[in-house]
């Protein structure tokens, strides 16, 4: 149990920091605008990704695209879209609260809010609980499957929000299982950028009539419905275990590197 203090650790100071900087900016900046949120977002996920560097739990290559066998991504990808859309429809079938849609809709009124909720957010959260969460320990001898379990289970639950977090679940074990094959965080945020970008145009195509939005609505019921979402896990499912069948991790490029530097010493 000892080895997943330091993830745990990593969460909370993602939360705190969020929550801290969100507070010094209400205290000291008020009115909370948009833009001053936007703020708070970046200079706590900043820190958060300098302190866990340090910590040691976040390694530098696991951002660096030219390690990715990118021949054998597209499995990845159709495997994130079906299983992205049968989690976008399983959220609405439970129809849990979202006491957060109005926050959310201020923030996409600026440029700055965004850029967090698309692109930064996306980012650092990839880093947090993928690289410093399930690679920290899986490289300390923890079995892939908990790892990425219990990662996708904090990231649910850091989202406070009943409405998001049955689909972080899912998501999270989706970018887990993913991560855990390319050891990067590459390729999991691509998808999670995508994903929060169709997020942010539903949003501001629809505006608040969103809520008049529905998959049960537009596939003719609950039947349907619950047999669209069958079908949309199996195929992510195939998906994703061809690409587990074909995607295999190597750092040779890097290894040469090493090499080539570990030549020039000797």
């Amino acid at each position: 149990m000892k080895v997943f203090v330091k993830p745990v650790l990593g969460v909370f100071i993602f939360v705190f920091l969020q929550l801290l900087t969100g507070w010094a900016i209400k205290l000291f900046f008020m009115p909370l605008t948009p833009k001053k949120l936007a703020a708070s977002i970046i200079v706590s996920g900043l820190i958060t990704i300098l302190i866990l560097y340090r910590m040691r739990m976040i390694r530098r290559w696991t951002v660096y695209p030219m390690d990715i066998k990118w021949r054998y991504t597209p499995s990845a990808f159709a495997a994130a879209i079906f299983g992205i859309f049968a989690g976008n429809v399983l959220s609405e079938y439970l129809n849990l609260p979202n006491p957060m849609k109005m926050e959310f809709f201020s923030m996409i009124r600026d440029s700055w809010g965004i850029f967090a909720i698309v692109v930064f957010g996306p980012i650092i959260e990839e880093l947090v609980f993928r690289e410093a969460f399930i690679g920290y320990t899986t490289r300390h001898s923890v079995p892939r499957e908990a790892a990425v379990l219990l990662s996708a289970l904090a990231f649910s639950l850091i989202h406070l929000n009943p409405a998001q977090m049955p689909f972080a679940f899912i998501m999270g074990v989706l970018l887990g299982l993913i991560y855990v094959k390319t050891k990067s965080v590459v390729i999991t945020s691509i998808i999670h950028i995508a994903n929060n970008s169709l997020a942010v145009w539903e949003m501001k195509k629809l505006g608040l009539k969103i809520d008049e939005f529905s998959y049960i609505t537009i596939l003719g019921g609950e039947r349907n419905t619950l047999i669209l979402i069958l079908l949309s896990s199996a195929l992510c499912f195939l998906f994703l275990r061809d690409f587990y069948r074909k995607y295999h991790y190597s750092r040779h490029k890097a290894k040469k590197r090493h090499h080539h530097h570990h030549h020039h010493h000797s």
